[in-house]
């Protein structure tokens, strides 16, 4: 068996691998190897971009990251950016990650309601500007008949 050139490093936990997408075995897995060096480094990626981009609440992350295997968390062996990711979804015990989806859901439902009333406050204080005919020198008033074309 010929020795594998390790040209590869995962960006998740830093791992040094070997993956060629036209070589042999590796020409059947799935396009990720080019990232990550396995499937608990593309778990670990999916779950902390999901909280990140708002697809997964706190708790839901932190769920789903007791699946996965975190022993290189402690010793430096995850990215930086990743390792306080996972340290701020880890970080939350079950109550307080309720609390925090619960005020993150009433903070968005409040201010919308909010946002809408100024809307409608600003739009009655806009007049509307006097429309004028230069018909005859005459300024048009509304009440003429004549001049009224809607």
């Amino acid at each position: 068996m010929a020795r594998e050139k390790l040209n590869k490093k995962c960006i998740i936990c830093g791992t040094a691998y070997s993956y060629c997408p036209a070589c042999g075995a590796d020409r059947k897995k799935p396009s990720w190897y080019m990232i990550f060096d396995g499937d608990n480094c593309n778990n670990i990626y999916d779950i902390v971009t999901g909280y990140r981009d708002a697809r997964y609440t706190i708790k839901e992350a932190n769920e789903m990251l007791k699946n996965c295997d975190l022993s290189k968390l402690e010793d430096d062996g995850f990215n930086e950016t990743t390792r306080k990711q996972i340290k701020e979804i880890l970080g939350i015990n079950e109550i307080a990650a309720d609390v925090v989806d619960e005020l993150v859901d009433g903070v968005v439902e409040e201010t919308v309601p909010v946002v809408e009333e100024v809307v409608e406050e600003e739009s009655v204080k806009v007049e509307e500007p006097q429309k004028q005919n230069n018909y005859n020198g005459n300024k048009y008033n509304g009440n003429n008949k004549h001049f009224n074309k809607r």
